[in-house]
């Protein structure tokens, strides 16, 4: 067990978790459960998908690329994480995994959709931002 979530990957792990609810129903009445399945992104992964699109963001209007130059041609828009998300995460996340919400997304994919978000932006801006890595 880690925290208030469980790993199934095998029978073993499967018995303990069963063992596990059954003794959280009988001590509180009532339990709800919420899963996932296959190899989700991490939290981590998320941190730094977020952490990356901000300082994506701070890049791009520093570099004098506000919204209306690399997307819209009338209106001057600042980015923030959560455009960048919206505009350029969103879009090719779901063209490249038919998924609407990144929550849904695995790991691998998360890598490849930053891959392409970041070719795109270097070659038609000249910014580049590197993915946060966890330090070493």
């Amino acid at each position: 067990m880690q925290g208030e979530q469980w790993i199934v990957t095998d029978k073993k792990t499967l018995e303990h978790f069963i063992t596990h609810a059954v003794g959280l129903l009988q001590e509180n009445g009532s339990v709800t459960f919420k899963w996932s399945v296959g190899d989700q992104r991490t939290t981590r992964q998320n941190n730094a998908m977020w952490l990356w699109l901000d300082q994506l963001s701070e890049a791009l209007n520093d570099a004098g690329y506000d919204m209306k130059r690399t997307l819209k041609p009338h209106i001057d828009i600042p980015w923030n994480k959560e455009r960048a998300k919206e505009h350029l995460w969103d879009p090719i996340q779901e063209i490249m995994t038919k998924k609407d919400s990144s929550k849904r997304i695995s790991k691998q994919e998360v890598n490849e959709i930053q891959e392409v978000v970041a070719r795109y932006l270097a070659q038609n801006t000249g910014v580049s931002v590197p993915f946060p890595k966890r330090p070493e």
